[in-house]
């Protein structure tokens, strides 16, 4: 434990957070956090072991995956702590999928909500609890 604490300043916003927050939900203009686009690269980014890549990648998946090797390398080099140097970020990032399925940006996001209809929104929902059930499964809360 280094005794560090992240502080993350906008121009509109700060935030006292955990040292991987600002990877695992930020950086996106640079390709940068997990999220559903990248969900192939997520057990590499959270273990650190970019080894070979996965199989069945199109041209632009490989270019994303060369980046993200280097990345990796680039900040082992710099001794800076990755994502994979964090104890429990496996769990940490489940932890934000489960706030992601709690509240899924394309049901509670206003402009978004008006762009589908209600029987798209009831569907995606329905797809939602799903999800949300399985986690639990998943995470063992649920016998």
């Amino acid at each position: 434990m280094n005794n560090r604490i992240t502080g993350v300043v906008d121009f509109d916003w700060s935030a006292v957070i955990h040292p991987c927050d600002e990877f695992l939900s930020g950086l996106w203009d640079i390709g940068g956090g997990i999220h559903e686009r990248n969900e192939k690269f997520q057990p590499m980014l959270l273990s650190g072991k970019f080894t070979s890549p996965p199989e069945g990648l199109s041209a632009e998946e490989m270019r994303k995956w060369e980046v993200a090797k280097a990345w990796d390398a680039a900040i082992t080099q710099s001794g800076a702590i990755r994502p994979s140097d964090i104890i429990g970020v496996e769990r940490i990032q489940a932890l934000r999928d489960l706030e992601d399925l709690l509240c899924p940006f394309e049901l509670s996001n206003e402009v978004m909500l008006k762009r589908i209809s209600d029987e798209e929104k009831a569907k995606k929902k329905q797809e939602i609890e799903g999800k949300i059930l399985k986690w639990l499964e998943v995470h063992g809360t649920i016998s």
